[in-house]
């Protein structure tokens, strides 16, 4: 019986420092996954050129500002993306999480996006090769739908055609 009441007092003393170990301790680490699922889940729909699926993280009133300063709203977003889905197959698209800071419910992301496809230019009729990166400083707030981007800020940006630099 002395066995026994070793391993009963071992079990218990397992399941009682099991209890008071934290769970979700790094709310910073849990943010970081669950705001790159998102990326993820964007980068899918673009490829399947899913309209919804791009903006479904997106917040009513986001906005995102490009380098030269001018603010785009969600409606502009939109109408950009799919004119982006007329001129453009075989989009392939990747957003990764560089940095992350997380104050409460708000995050900032530092995040790189680069997307690849075959453009269909309507002046020339002609197709061409294209390739683009994007640095941005994104804004996520947590409310009871998960994470949603609030504003995106391009803070650098590159775009090839035909493996060509273009301003």
């Amino acid at each position: 019986m002395p066995h026994s009441r070793r391993s009963l007092g071992l079990a218990l003393i397992s399941t009682v420092v099991s209890l008071s170990l934290p769970v979700g301790a790094d709310p910073a680490a849990d943010a970081r996954k669950s705001i790159q699922a998102a990326y993820d889940s964007v980068s899918v729909a673009v490829e399947k050129r899913d309209i919804k699926g791009v903006t479904a993280f997106y917040t009513p009133d986001f906005q995102t500002t490009q380098r030269d300063g001018r603010r785009i709203t969600l409606a502009e977003e939109r109408r950009q993306i799919q004119m982006m889905f007329l001129m453009m197959k075989n989009i392939k698209a990747t957003q990764i999480v560089q940095t992350l800071t997380l104050k409460g419910n708000l995050a900032t992301v530092t995040a790189k996006t680069h997307m690849e496809g075959i453009m269909f230019d309507p002046d020339t009729k002609r197709s061409h090769k294209f390739a683009g990166d994007n640095i941005s400083l994104d804004s996520w707030v947590k409310g009871s739908r998960g994470w949603m981007l609030k504003n995106s800020r391009t803070l650098n940006e590159r775009t090839l055609l035909d493996d060509k630099p273009q301003q």
